[in-house]
């Protein structure tokens, strides 16, 4: 279903999927794959109290989708039932376990995640992974 979702989104708006391609450096393929990662990201964020943090390249996708800010707006409201705010910061603690909770959220509710857009976690690597490690 949010295959289905994100190749409509972007085969609606072209220009987006072509920033994305652009920003992430992506083909075609890859760029739905990664979209639908990021509605997963948008869905878990809606419904949790807590924050929670995308990963590097998820969070370049979400950029690029703000951008399209009618569109951005129209989608949270019509699948959320709210606007989803973009919300840097945090320390760096704080940003490992919010992008822990984020993969165990995408786990519980979709069953699965992509591993090519959900890297290994930020404190496991010497190259930070999340969207919001410093």
């Amino acid at each position: 279903m949010l295959n289905q979702l994100a190749a409509n989104i972007l085969t609606q708006t072209p220009l987006l999927q072509q920033r994305i391609m652009q920003q992430c450096e992506l083909n075609d393929h890859d760029v739905m794959s990664l979209f639908t990662e990021l509605l997963k990201y948008l869905e878990v964020n809606a419904k949790s109290s807590q924050k929670r943090t995308p990963s590097i390249v998820v969070d370049d996708a979400w950029h690029e989708f703000i951008l399209f800010t009618k569109l951005y707006a129209q989608h949270c409201h019509q699948h959320y039932g709210k606007f989803i705010h973009h919300r840097p910061g945090g320390t760096s603690q704080e940003n490992q376990q919010q992008y822990m909770n984020t993969i165990k959220d995408i786990v519980n509710t979709f069953g699965t995640f992509n591993a090519a857009y959900w890297p290994i976690p930020c404190w496991m690597s010497l190259e930070a992974q999340c969207g919001s490690c410093d």
